[in-house]
């Protein structure tokens, strides 16, 4: 296996820096440019730290990219042995839970965080164990380690603020502050956050600000290319919203939307002046009902959805990736296509993940494939399809970009269509255009 040409420019990028952000968007292949910066680096002995479901696949890319002769290990247990040298692959609960004490002090020449948003919480027991407890590399797990290659093509999914841990830890001379020492996290999201008002004072963050700023301090350890720009001319995502008119269960939905609490949060939606304001009683109502709002949505979704995507099938759509939140309303799409479309979730083994994964790229009888967002939203190519729908989308814009990004593909070009299928006056109608608006807003921070 050989790296392109882009993969070697980020690989080398990586082994300049030796402490850095790859941020890549999903696709480009930011885990050949991670084995080649090991490779310009010399680095003999690394610890990846991956999603539970990419191990099998990373361990594979290293055996066939890698041009200094290493022992390949991935670890899928606590009862398996870690070697003294060489690459070894784990999953981030293992990292940073059971195994974390024997990965501590093994002198690793580097750690390559994959996905390195699931440390992005400063108080959480992940990034802590990783970053150490002030998340400032003291008694974590990148604490010593020369080169630490962060990998994530959605870094900060929700807001800047989630930035702090890594560049805390692994790149503190970025964020200096008037002082001459790195920035505490409130002063870092007070400089690019921005929270709400309350009668009590600052209440969550709702936004963010001073992007340039922030993009300047980031330049010099942070590399970010999308496909466009490692393949110019390759045609972007193109979104767009599906409406469905849904007329069969609509009952629990349409009970919870005269609630007088939804009442009262779709009035001040209505009433909202700016954007501010309409994103913090959005952030209410996915606190007090999100959950249960999101699930009555799907399903009511799941019949008028069914019944187009048959017509687009009979019609000679190929192949499509439909993704969902639950496991009832995946399950009750897979009802109405027996045998036509494959399910991925985290119900999957590895290697039933992998075997479906197989027969949806591979068999031409099987048209769609069902994912479920957080189980197949990362690692994993489903470039067959030029299509993808959201029956029920992330409130997390990041999370929805990642997995539309699984059906793209660098030797594919033709361009990928991406649809949010919404229940015209319902209120996911506006979670959905929020969702678009933010997906925006953090886009020119890693444009």
């Amino acid at each position: 296996m050989e790296f392109f040409d882009y993969q070697i420019e980020g690989g080398r990028f990586l082994a300049r820096v030796k402490r850095g952000l790859l941020a890549d968007k999903p696709r480009v292949g930011k885990t050949g440019s991670m084995i080649h910066a090991a490779d310009v680096a010399g680095a003999e002995d690394v610890l990846e730290i991956t999603t539970g479901s990419a191990r099998r696949d990373h361990a594979k890319a290293w055996r066939g990219f890698q041009k200094i002769k290493r022992k390949v290990t991935p670890i899928y247990s606590v009862h398996d042995d870690i070697p003294t040298s060489g690459v070894v692959i784990t999953s981030w609960s293992l990292a940073t839970g059971a195994l974390r004490q024997r990965l501590q002090w093994h002198g690793w020449d580097a750690i390559a965080p994959d996905e390195c948003k699931r440390a992005k919480e400063h108080d959480s027991g992940r990034t802590q164990a990783l970053y150490g407890e002030k998340c400032d590399g003291d008694g974590g797990l990148v604490e010593g380690v020369p080169l630490v290659f962060c990998l994530d093509g959605t870094p900060a999914p929700n807001h800047y603020g989630e930035l702090w841990p890594m560049m805390r830890a692994v790149m503190p001379e970025t964020i200096l502050g008037v002082n001459g020492k790195p920035m505490s996290r409130s002063t870092f999201e007070a400089k690019y956050c921005r929270r709400k008002n309350t009668p009590f004072g600052l209440g969550p963050i709702i936004g963010n600000k001073n992007a340039e700023d922030l993009k300047r301090r980031l330049a010099p350890r942070m590399l970010r290319r999308s496909l466009q720009d490692v393949r110019p001319g390759m045609p972007e995502i193109v979104y767009d919203t599906l409406e469905l008119d849904a007329a069969d269960n609509l009952s629990e939905l349409k009970a919870l939307e005269r609630d007088a609490l939804m009442v009262e949060f779709k009035g001040r939606l209505a009433r909202a002046e700016n954007e501010d304001e309409h994103d913090a009683v959005l952030a209410e109502i996915e606190k007090a009902i999100g959950p249960h709002l999101r699930r009555l949505t799907g399903l009511a979704k799941v019949a008028p959805f069914a019944a187009w995507l048959k017509e687009q099938f009979e019609d000679g759509l190929d192949k499509v990736v439909v993704f969902a939140w639950h496991h009832e309303v995946i399950d009750a799409l897979a009802k109405a296509f027996p045998r036509k479309c494959v399910v991925i979730d985290g119900r999957n083994s590895p290697a039933q993940r992998d075997e479906r994964r197989d027969a949806f790229m591979k068999d031409h009888k099987v048209f769609g494939c069902i994912g479920q967002i957080i189980a197949t939203g990362e690692a994993i190519d489903l470039s067959a399809a030029d299509q993808v729908i959201f029956i029920e989308a992330d409130w997390v814009p990041g999370n929805n970009d990642q997995c539309a990004h699984r059906v793209v593909n660098v030797n594919k070009s033709v361009s990928t269509l991406a649809r949010f299928a919404s229940l015209p006056g319902s209120i996911d109608s506006d979670i959905q255009s929020t969702n678009a608006r933010k997906a925006r807003d953090l886009s020119r921070l890693f444009s």
